[in-house]
């Protein structure tokens, strides 16, 4: 019983989507919790099969990936920290010049939970800070938003 109050607090606390079932299956009650970031692993689902959690789980980081692209070269804040979107396990800092883009990864994060999908190894607790800047990608034109933690 110790270990499956360990489990549920971790999903609970990563942004997991916990589902508790009657022992004959049936029924049951849901709890889904707030942000998460992206998993390696495949979300699986009580409800839905692992291949349509897999689909939505690609379609949540393909538009959490766009809410938190930016652009080093632009002299406007972008990614202060004053927009978050849910991703696997935890809140990332978004594009806050970008509504639709955030909006579109909160309705995707939606679809994902309300699909019964739950991510794996989330950690235990989601790192944050209150300050965020676009750290420029490979190609310094681009980039995408992030914490910053102080030294």
């Amino acid at each position: 019983m110790r270990s499956m109050l360990l489990v549920v607090a971790a999903l609970v606390g990563c942004g997991g989507n916990v589902v508790f079932e009657e022992p004959d299956g049936s029924g049951g009650a849901a709890s889904t919790t707030g942000f998460s970031t992206a998993s390696t692993d495949v979300a699986t689902s009580v409800t839905t099969g692992p291949s349509d959690c897999a689909a939505l789980e690609a379609e949540l980081n393909a538009r959490v990936t766009a809410a938190v692209a930016c652009s080093p070269t632009l002299a406007v804040v972008q990614c202060s920290g004053a927009a978050t979107v849910p991703g696997l396990c935890c809140p990332v800092f978004a594009n806050e010049t970008q509504p639709d883009l955030i909006q579109a990864a909160k309705d995707a994060h939606d679809a994902w939970a309300n699909a019964g999908c739950v991510a794996e190894n989330c950690p235990f607790s989601c790192p944050f800070s209150d300050q965020g800047a676009c750290q420029p990608g490979p190609d310094g034109r681009s980039g995408f938003c992030s914490m910053l933690f102080p030294d």
